[in-house]
């Protein structure tokens, strides 16, 4: 075993179980006689064993513990489709089996241009505190993936699902195509258009939407310099820009630099000069970079 990792004891807590779709057992009834708890080594934990918010690899290892999935893959990541009865599938020669709590149909649709996933799950899928899962399980982590607010780490919201943008907008396809489409007329007219009555948008729309973008993209680049300037300048600064941490943590300027080139959207030229990647423009800002990276 690895030297200095912790050895320690999980219990399969009932209520983390019972919360969410992805702690069903098979074996809840044999569970309950269980006195003897499982152990496991591991590295340090985070404690968020939620299958919704755990984004560590430690803590997954709870998650995978304890949780199931609609869907079964094998070993090139292909679909198991009849997991519930149980499938084997070949992989260089050796037949592996495989089982899940779901046998998948896949419907594609050309025409239109969709395809459709079909899962049925098969009898005797159990919580902890011996419900059956079902389908009613299965759309409450849906909602909690796809809801507008969640800040997990799954990505579930996208892709091209029917009626997610609808969802997560609160806006109907039409009235959402009809201001999507007003966004990328704003846009592609530039910031510096002159509004005149020939053009499909109001004076007022065009101002709001020049201010709105400002405002966020502002607040975003921000959210980059002030991370960076906290995590990287003491150890880059001098490296990426040749100029001290000290000196860069004084002025903002310099902090602007330092997140344009560990960000990726400008480099220093050993003479000092920052050029960005994006529109090429340059700023002299120092002494240059003193080592390669």
């Amino acid at each position: 075993m690895i030297k200095g990792r912790n050895r320690i004891a999980v219990l399969l807590t009932l209520a983390l179980i019972a919360a969410t779709l992805a702690a069903p057992s098979v074996m809840a009834e044999t569970a309950a006689e269980e006195i003897t708890p499982l152990v496991w080594a591991t590295d340090t934990l985070s404690q968020k064993f939620s299958p919704f918010f755990a984004d560590t690899g430690y803590d997954n290892e709870v998650v995978d513990m304890t949780a199931v999935s609609l869907l079964t893959t094998d070993r090139t990541g292909g679909i198991v489709y009849n997991a519930a009865d149980g499938e084997i599938v070949p992989y260089n020669g050796i037949d592996y089996f495989y089982d899940g709590i779901a046998n998948i149909a896949v419907t594609q649709d050309e025409a239109a241009g969709t395809t459709a996933y079909t899962a049925k799950i098969k009898p005797g899928v159990k919580f902890s505190d011996g419900e059956e899962l079902t389908a009613d399980d299965v759309i409450f982590s849906y909602y909690v993936y796809l809801d507008p607010s969640y800040v997990g780490s799954t990505t579930l919201n996208s892709y091209p699902i029917i009626g997610l943008k609808s969802y997560l907008t609160q806006t109907p396809d039409d009235l959402y195509d009809k201001y999507s489409g007003l966004f990328d007329a704003i846009y592609e007219a530039g910031r510096g258009h002159e509004w005149s009555d020939a053009d499909g948008w109001t004076k007022e729309q065009q101002d709001a939407f020049w201010t709105i973008l400002t405002d966020t993209w502002t607040g975003d680049v921000q959210a980059i310099v002030d991370y960076v300037a906290a995590n990287y300048a003491n150890d880059y600064a001098q490296d990426q820009l040749g100029v001290s941490p000290e000196d860069t943590l004084a002025s903002d300027g310099l902090k602007v630099a330092l997140g344009m080139v560990m960000w990726g959207f400008g480099s220093v030229d050993d003479e000092g000069l920052l050029t960005s990647t994006v529109l090429g423009n340059s700023w002299k800002i120092g002494g240059g970079r003193k080592t390669s990276r």
